[in-house]
């Protein structure tokens, strides 16, 4: 399934054996050495990195698939026949633009000598069609499947929201492809804590929470964690591989296996920033929580709290939620220019150009506001930054003071079938120790400071959902296949490569179509949600 660059009869013939003789052999021998198999995690490449020149849409050159899309497909299927009951989780990068990133590329190295126009057009076709196929073949083999850009998770380390300058266009290729990748690795680290938690989160000495994870479900009837009875979700030391897929799937349509992640890995505040700023809030964090924990609304067994602002970015997390609202009342000279009392807490989830915190890292697809689409799963991870983790008391509830805020807003604001939230104390400066690989990624964030001053002010903040905000990209891509399948214009093409036995029969890509239409259905956005 998928297009291999130098594709012919020998070569097909040489690609079916060597994925029975070599990749199956390979895959038995691997799993013979486990004892115990509970999922496998597949990032798949999404094919050949595009130029610009050739596709009508920058949507169009970034969508991934191709041959390793195929092969991931083939691979999926070998695992579900060898172990069935293992988890599958699918994570497809797109395309890059080289036009963007390297200006001595040249295009006719894409196109024939022959007739530039027809193999431009050529090139467009099975693009399509391989997109077509993938989202087909890994969606429907996989437990989960995650789309996302290297690209976007470049801009949201090193932009948060705002526009590149021209300097930054010109880097290289090769440097957005290393930054980006970093970036996009430190986000999905994040994304899946929950079921990499040690099963024992307290500190050995201080006896704190280094960890704790909420889950509000229906599949997963957990129980309070002692300390934290007066909590309206259910707490655990940590999920397995099969509790995270399926805290990620919609429980009203297994189809509805498509995720798009949201992520915030840019500083709100940097070492010389004085107060509050970037519309913080003009009251301790701490002194709220105190308050709730006097009038009983939250235990005492969530631990003591410090005397210190836990940052700006737990005030933001807390705002419109019940917890300053308690807080409000009680504290009548409370002033803070951003507070309106009829917003609702989550107002933090949305993307950074609709006044919220997190940037798409799922492609170039426009979502429109979170609040206007339908969520079927939500799963939010945070390790704080180093300055905010370095406030937390002895023995104090700091991850408990990040932890309920954020399940609040995904329930109460989104309503999510299934929603789940972690916090860690370990920031990512402890996670990276600012080694070299590190260090000339972090040095680029802010010239002025050094890379370890950015790191231990850098929060990483990720959001995994299942919503229909995914409609965009798979409306684009459902259109895109039924151009390639079903156009005069390409049935040419199509026809001269199945009978080279190039792609599969007309009846399977006409099945791969129907799955591709069901899933453009299933998660059409409500009456009113704007995909802008």
């Amino acid at each position: 399934m998928g297009y291999n660059s130098n594709n012919n009869n020998d070569s097909n013939n040489l690609l079916g054996s060597w994925r029975e003789d070599v990749l199956s052999e390979s895959i038995r021998k691997l799993l013979e050495r486990c004892d115990q198999i509970k999922g496998f995690n597949l990032v798949v490449d999404g094919g050949t990195h595009s130029t610009s020149q050739l596709y009508n849409t920058a949507a169009e050159c970034n969508v991934g698939g191709g041959f390793y899309a195929g092969l991931a497909t083939s691979i999926l299927d070998e695992l579900h026949d060898e172990c069935k009951s293992a988890g599958r989780f699918a994570v497809l990068i797109d395309s890059l633009l080289i036009e963007k990133h390297d200006h001595n590329n040249d295009m006719s190295s894409s196109c024939s000598n022959n007739d530039p126009m027809e193999s431009i057009q050529r090139m467009r076709f099975r693009k399509r069609f391989n997109a077509g196929l993938a989202i087909h073949g890994l969606s429907s083999n996989a437990d989960a499947f995650l789309p996302v850009s290297i690209e976007r998770a470049h801009k949201a380390f090193y932009y948060h929201g705002g526009e590149d300058t021209a300097n930054d266009r010109m880097i290289s290729y090769n440097r957005m492809l290393f930054e980006g990748s970093a970036a996009l690795a430190l986000a999905l680290e994040t994304s899946t804590l929950s079921y990499r938690l040690n099963t024992h989160p307290r500190d050995t000495i201080t006896g704190s929470h280094r960890s704790r994870l909420g889950i509000q479900s229906g599949f997963y009837q957990g129980s309070s964690t002692s300390g934290y009875d007066s909590e309206a979700f259910a707490s655990t030391s940590s999920l397995t591989y099969h509790e995270f897929l399926s805290c990620m799937r919609s429980s009203s349509d297994k189809r509805r296996t498509i995720l798009e992640l949201d992520a915030r890995m840019y500083p709100l505040s940097f070492p010389e920033t004085n107060g509050v700023g970037h519309g913080g809030m003009d009251m301790s964090s701490n002194n709220i929580l105190a308050s709730l924990m006097a009038a009983g609304i939250i235990g005492s067994g969530s631990g003591s709290l410090g005397r210190e602002d836990l940052g700006l970015l737990h005030n933001r997390i807390m705002r419109g939620t019940s917890l300053e609202q308690v807080q409000i009342q009680q504290n009548r000279n409370y002033r803070d220019r951003n507070y309106d009392p009829s917003q609702g807490p989550g107002e933090w989830m949305e993307d950074c150009s609709k006044g919220g915190l997190l940037e798409s890292l799922s492609g170039q697809a426009k979502f429109g506001n979170r609040s206007d689409h339908h969520h079927f799963a939500l799963s939010s991870a945070l390790r704080p930054s180093h300055a905010d983790v370095s406030k937390f008391s002895p023995n104090s509830c700091g991850t408990s003071a990040f932890l309920r805020p954020i399940m609040e807003s995904m329930g109460k604001k989104y309503r999510p079938e299934v929603s789940s939230g972690v916090v860690v104390q370990d920031p990512v400066v402890d996670l990276t120790e600012v080694a070299p690989y590190w260090n000339s990624l972090f040095r680029r964030v802010k010239p002025s400071l050094s890379p370890q001053d950015t790191a231990k002010h850098t929060p990483v903040l990720s959001t995994l959902g299942n919503s229909t905000r995914s409609y965009p990209r798979l409306h684009f891509i459902s259109s895109g296949f039924v151009d390639s399948l079903h156009s005069r214009k390409n049935m040419g093409y199509l026809t001269r490569d199945v009978m080279a036995n190039l792609v599969p029969e007309k009846d399977d890509c006409e099945e791969a179509l129907e799955y591709c239409r069901e899933l453009v259905d299933i998660y059409e956005p409500p009456p009113g949600g704007r995909c802008d």
